[in-house]
């Protein structure tokens, strides 16, 4: 755990917790514009670093409480410090996820510094049988379709009797999730998608909300679950009820991300067809 991990320490530990052994990392960033100065990261240039460390430190600007030109002026400053502040930090879960780990990153307005970046180690092979997929996603994509779903319905919390991919032991749910989350478009973020290479250049809209495909997921969503007016929870509710079974505990969010991964997995095909995967894998795991 660290908290406030002033300027480039926060990236010290990350390099730190990398070769360690611990299974979770929670680190609430800091002070970005402490490290300025400080050999650029990520892809970035020293340039780019410099103004982006700079310019984060405008998350500190005080807001008049009288309208007029200063609030206005003032709240634009505090917006573009957020934008630098959350930029530097995807740049940072990116790092984490390419080099396999589980990385999110949650943001607060409640104070100033307030963004924390929560990883957890992911199997051993979890790089290695992503760069499987891949390649099947190249050249194999019927193949590719069912291995998928395979880990779809892993992810879900339910079993899959003859794997056509050996995993080895050790994945959990979220494993598989994650894994299934690499085949994903940015929807929220615009950041370039997790890559095999060591380093790599930084997408200028990182960081930045990408409300274009936010407006199309929910499109899509809407589409393909049209009698639910596009609401999953509601979905997952009558199929449940249908069966006669019972959900396990937790049992909800785990389906509801996996079909969230199926809709945007698959957001350029015909909402019946993407509903036909929905439905498959809802009738693998018994609803």
């Amino acid at each position: 755990v660290a908290k406030h991990a002033c300027g480039s320490l926060t990236d010290d530990i990350f390099e730190q917790w990398r070769d360690s052994e611990s299974p979770m990392l929670v680190a609430m960033t800091c002070c970005h514009g402490k490290a300025k100065n400080d050999p650029a990261r990520y892809g970035f240039t020293q340039q780019e670093w410099k103004k982006l460390a700079e310019e984060s430190d405008f998350t500190n600007t005080e807001i008049p409480d009288s309208p007029g030109k200063a609030r206005d002026h003032a709240i634009a400053t505090r917006e573009k410090g957020n934008a630098a502040m959350k930029k530097l930090d995807m740049a940072r879960v990116e790092y984490l996820r390419r080099h396999g780990f589980r990385a999110t990153l949650s943001t607060t307005d409640k104070f100033p510094k307030g963004d924390v970046i929560i990883a957890f180690r992911l199997p051993k092979n979890f790089m290695s049988t992503l760069r499987i997929l891949q390649d099947m996603e190249k050249n194999d994509p019927w193949k590719f379709e069912k291995c998928i779903r395979q880990c779809d319905i892993l992810a879900a919390g339910g079993e899959v009797k003859k794997m056509d991919i050996d995993f080895g032991a050790g994945w959990t749910c979220e494993d598989y999730a994650e894994l299934t989350r690499r085949f994903v478009s940015p929807v929220l973020e615009e950041f370039i998608p997790t890559h095999l290479e060591e380093e790599k250049k930084v997408d200028p809209h990182a960081g930045k909300e990408n409300k274009e495909a936010k407006a199309k997921m929910k499109k899509v969503q809407s589409a393909v679950l049209k009698e639910y007016a596009g609401r999953i929870d509601m979905y997952i509710n009558a199929r449940v009820h249908s069966s006669g079974k019972k959900l396990e505990q937790g049992g909800m969010g785990k389906i509801v991300e996996v079909i969230k991964n199926i809709i945007m997995r698959n957001e350029n095909e015909e909402p019946t067809r993407i509903r036909e995967q929905v439905d498959a894998v809802m009738t693998e795991l018994g609803y």
